[in-house]
């Protein structure tokens, strides 16, 4: 059996994704492969922390 981990947070080393490196650790003795996908890594355009800071881009008109 296969099991893929899903990091959801798109931050740089986010407690989203210590917790999805343990799981692995704890099921690598349970599944055949266990694999971690850290959305940070996958660098998807989904979230902008300037939306929170004031900085975030905004089309001008």
């Amino acid at each position: 059996m296969k099991l893929i981990v899903i990091s959801g947070s798109q931050r740089a080393q986010s407690k989203s994704l210590l917790v999805a490196q343990y799981l692995h650790h704890l099921a690598e003795t349970h599944f055949d492969q266990v694999q971690v996908y850290d959305l940070h890594e996958l660098n998807l355009p989904l979230w902008n922390e300037g939306v929170w800071s004031g900085m975030a881009w905004r089309p001008q008109h």
